[in-house]
């Protein structure tokens, strides 16, 4: 089939086929889309020179702008009649939408168009600042931060305890769906709640690490007193959490002061070093039954030094009755990347026992 251009075709059948385009077609008429008629809605500007166009928003004065009544002009006045018809504003929004329409200057619509964008930013900016200051941690909230991070520390399977700790616990926590955690599109109030994970790390590690280093102190008198034996030692580092001792567990906390006894001068630095060595084994080559027989060679050392974990009242855990939250925070635990560069072109030295 052939086309021919719109202008050959009769408006009246362009109407009956569409009425959209029968308006951008149709001539206005005084019955229909006369622009000189008074408009009806509440503050709509109108086109007779010998009416003043009413308005309800003294604070703003549109006497300098260019009006136009030229026949695309009274077009886009009639179809924004329409617009309106469908659409539900307020008596402000519908004088400063008449405005635009009866605006001829490019010029002056970039600029009608641009003040409201900077009005929206600056009311979204006010809603931000509005959110900033009602909002922080909740006590329920820095409650349950304590928790997931002393769980986290108790894991068997961590990579490192420093790295990128605080963001992993942070995604572990909303994957449990932990209440009122902020929206991840909430930047500072994320930003918050990873500082306050990180400070939680902190407390929980420097706490960790003097309870290992009093328990290598024969002489070690108070609270920490008597606390050699690797069952009475993870204990205590469990103190009131919700996870169990576990055969695994007693592996990694003898580990943890298998690295007190053997860098006894990086005690400032004591979990860079933790972190260092278990990134030495993941990247030492060796097979995870040859990692674990490692590990299990510190255990059998720390049983020889500090005594039989059987000889004390404390009970262990058996892998299949483990609780499936723990479970799961052992599989993000195994996720945290530690802030260690892979040495280039030396041979990496092998660490810990055989």
């Amino acid at each position: 089939m052939s086309s021919c251009p719109d202008a050959l075709i009769d408006p009246e059948l362009l109407a009956e086929s569409d009425p959209a385009t029968a308006l951008l077609h149709s001539t206005p008429t005084q019955s229909s889309w006369d622009v000189t008629e008074n408009l009806t809605r509440p503050g709509t500007p109108i086109d007779n020179d010998d009416e003043t166009p009413a308005t309800n928003t003294s604070h703003q004065d549109y006497s300098n702008f260019s009006f136009s009544t030229a026949p695309g002009m009274r077009t886009l006045i009639a179809f924004g009649r329409l617009v309106k018809q469908r659409k539900k504003l307020t008596d402000e929004a519908e004088t400063e939408f008449d405005l635009y329409c009866q605006t001829e200057d490019v010029e002056e619509r970039m600029a009608l168009q641009f003040v409201l964008m900077l009005e929206t930013r600056d009311l979204m900016k006010e809603i931000q600042k509005e959110d900033s200051e009602r909002w922080s941690v909740s006590e329920d909230l820095k409650k349950d931060i304590s928790r997931y991070v002393h769980t986290f520390m108790l894991s068997s399977s961590v990579t490192s305890y420093k790295g990128n700790a605080p963001e992993v616990i942070l995604k572990m926590m909303r994957e449990h769906k932990v209440n009122d955690l902020p929206s991840e599109k909430r930047r500072r109030e994320t930003s918050d709640i990873l500082s306050t994970i990180g400070k939680t790390l902190t407390q929980c590690r420097n706490v960790t690490k003097a309870k290992i280093i009093a328990s290598l102190d024969r002489e070690k008198k108070g609270a920490d007193e008597g606390i050699r034996n690797i069952a009475d030692l993870t204990a205590a580092i469990i103190g009131t959490t919700d996870v169990n001792p576990t055969l695994q567990l007693y592996m990694r906390v003898a580990f943890l002061r298998w690295i007190a006894i053997n860098y006894p001068k990086v005690e400032d630095k004591y979990w860079d070093r933790v972190d260092l060595v278990l990134f030495q084994y993941r990247t030492s080559g060796k097979t995870a039954l040859e990692l674990t027989g490692t590990f299990n060679k510190m255990y059998r050392d720390d049983i020889a030094m500090f005594g039989n974990p059987a000889d004390t009242h404390h009970k262990v855990t058996a892998p299949k009755d483990v609780a499936d939250w723990l479970l799961n925070v052992d599989r993000f635990a195994a996720t945290v990347v530690a802030d260690i560069a892979p040495p280039q072109g030396k041979k990496r030295k092998r660490t810990g026992p055989n």
